[in-house]
């Protein structure tokens, strides 16, 4: 199972496709898809989900596979269908916050 593509269902009822890093007894720890700038990545962190919160398991350990994500380079996908049921998380390194109010 490690490195399956997988959809995670999180308590607030929202998918994100993510990939199994390792196997933890009653969870699983993945490495969710994360949004940067329009394109997708893998994040470079992972976290803990349980094994009951999967929703639907990929045969497949490559993202391109699923049909969902075509394949840019090394490290990026571009999205095949705008799939409005996943919502992939953002590269919090690359997010930043901006006020639109004058000080």
């Amino acid at each position: 199972m490690i490195g399956h593509i997988i959809d995670v269902e999180y308590d607030d009822g929202t998918v994100n496709i993510a990939k199994i890093a390792a196997d933890a007894g009653s969870d699983y720890v993945v490495i969710p898809l994360v949004n940067v700038h329009g394109h997708y990545k893998f994040s470079r962190y992972h976290h803990s989900v349980p094994k009951a919160s999967i929703a639907g398991f990929y045969d497949t350990t490559e993202l391109e596979d699923t049909g969902l994500f075509t394949k840019l380079d090394a490290t990026y996908y571009e999205a095949v269908t705008s799939d409005s049921e996943y919502e992939c998380e953002s590269d919090s390194d690359t997010d930043t916050d901006v006020s639109l109010d004058d000080e």
